[in-house]
């Protein structure tokens, strides 16, 4: 069990080993495919949805000004292009249902960067009995994630459900009692995760072919600047904060504007623990990363910087966690 309180962010490297893209990949897939994906939407293809607002020429002509740009962020892109934010969106949500059909999990996963199952066994620890489910929700983690998918739900839910399936009945109807851990999406999901129906089927094979849905699922996804309804993302960063004393940056490639979304600078304590992954890049951007996080100081006010290494997800957690 994991009774340190210990806070996870989440960017796309930390989705990529279960088939989800990272960034640059995003923007691939929609340049490549957004048209094809539309195009195989039933009720798209068969031309029977009245007034349908966005047609295939007009999607065709938003990919090739989005290719144009160069910029390797869909998200960025559409903060500097907000007219074009619908076609984007809609975009990013076929792509990533696509990428929900085909993600693969636990033994389906390279066993090298599988850190989900990691992280479940660490907060299964010491639960050896089968009335033992109940203790389950003492575990102190939470999560803000950037991603629009939903995998990290899947799999604590699943994996939870199935590690007590003697006691299935009563954990289905009461899944978030037993599985209670803070999980923001910054700039929001695909769909959200159905904790009513979730054990009736596999996840990733319930995949939207409608266009309507489509684009009412789309309006779930915010872009950076974009405020959602209601609490602001960084008014919920910053009430559950307090609470964790350790943080670590997951699959998370550390861009200005990404920080500035949960004002994360403004409310870190010098005194955690920050630890995270910088898989890919050079002694140069680890240091500059380094130098944007706070320093941590001891009694005689000497400094440390936080632990950045240049390895995956799983080794960072098998190092640090």
């Amino acid at each position: 069990m994991i009774d340190k309180p210990t806070l996870f962010i989440l960017g796309a490297g930390a989705s990529q080993p279960y088939g989800y893209p990272t960034g640059e990949k995003l923007r691939t897939d929609i340049i490549n495919n957004y048209g094809n994906y539309y195009r195989k939407l039933k009720d798209v293809s068969q031309k029977d949805v009245p007034n349908v607002p966005h047609t295939y020429r007009e999607i065709q002509a938003f990919v090739q000004i989005f290719s144009n740009s160069s910029i390797t962020s869909i998200d960025k892109f559409l903060s500097l292009n907000p007219a074009a934010a619908a076609y984007g969106k809609i975009g990013i949500t076929l792509s990533i249902l696509n990428s929900e059909k085909e993600s693969q999990f636990r033994e389906k996963a390279n066993p090298d960067e599988d850190w989900y199952t990691y992280l479940f066994n660490r907060m299964m620890e010491g639960l050896k009995k089968p009335e033992n489910y109940k203790e389950f929700s003492k575990n102190k983690v939470a999560f803000i994630t950037f991603n629009y998918d939903r995998s990290l739900e899947y799999i604590l839910y699943d994996s939870f459900y199935h590690s007590f399936y003697q006691s299935r009945n009563d954990i289905k109807n009461n899944i978030e009692e037993f599985v209670p851990f803070p999980i923001i999406h910054v700039y929001g999901t695909v769909a959200k995760f159905n904790t009513l129906d979730w054990p009736k089927h596999d996840y990733n094979n319930d995949y939207y072919d409608n266009y309507l849905l489509i684009e009412n699922l789309s309006k779930g996804i915010k872009v950076i600047g974009e405020e959602r309804v209601g609490e602001s993302v960084k008014d919920e960063v910053k009430k559950l904060l307090p609470a964790y004393k350790r943080i670590f940056f997951l699959g998370f490639g550390y861009a200005q504007e990404n920080l500035d979304a949960i004002d994360l600078i403004q409310n870190i304590d010098a005194k955690w623990k920050i630890y995270g992954t910088a898989k890919g890049m050079t002694p140069k951007e680890i240091r500059s990363i380094k130098n944007r996080l706070p320093i941590k100081k001891n009694t005689l006010g000497e400094g440390a910087y936080a632990t950045i290494e240049d390895m995956n997800c799983y080794r960072l957690l098998r190092e640090y966690l």
